[in-house]
């Protein structure tokens, strides 16, 4: 990777940066999206640096909805009282994949929410008030989630 842009989700993995680490195991990371588009939202990450979900193999893949559906049923039954959940891959960056690291986003839904959604996608890395008290509010949805993982 010389010459590449350095990958945020490598550090985290790396633990040379900061994260909101909710599980893991010897494929995937599991970790809380610092911007959420609601309270809750996860990021399900692969260890391996692959861009695409092509590019794992089938032994992954088969962890990787393991981990989709043990984040959607913990988001149910945590604390947080999900509804429903959305879950986006953003497979390329035609498609929209901002960071080249296959990553699967989780995003509790609530119900009549789509306004705060879509307002929370527009705004989310630049609106202030989702830097006010963020760290003691992610730490908080943290042990929630933690709590109901089945």
């Amino acid at each position: 990777m010389e010459n590449a842009k350095p990958c945020i989700f490598c550090d985290i993995i790396q633990k040379k940066s900061e994260s909101y680490l909710i599980a893991e195991d010897k494929v995937f990371v599991v970790i809380l999206d610092i911007f959420p588009l609601r309270p809750g939202h996860v990021l399900i990450i692969s260890k391996r640096h692959v861009k695409v979900i092509e590019e794992l193999d089938d032994e992954e893949r088969g962890l990787l909805i393991m981990w989709v559906n043990k984040m959607c049923k913990s988001l149910k039954s945590s604390p947080l009282k999900a509804k429903a959940t959305q879950v986006l891959l953003n497979n390329g960056k035609e498609a929209n994949q901002t960071i080249p690291h296959l990553h699967f986003h989780i995003i509790p839904r609530y119900g009549w929410d789509l306004g705060f959604v879509l307002l929370n996608f527009l705004t989310r890395f630049f609106n202030p008030f989702f830097r006010i008290k963020r760290a003691r509010r992610l730490n908080r949805i943290k042990e929630e989630i933690k709590s109901s993982l089945i």
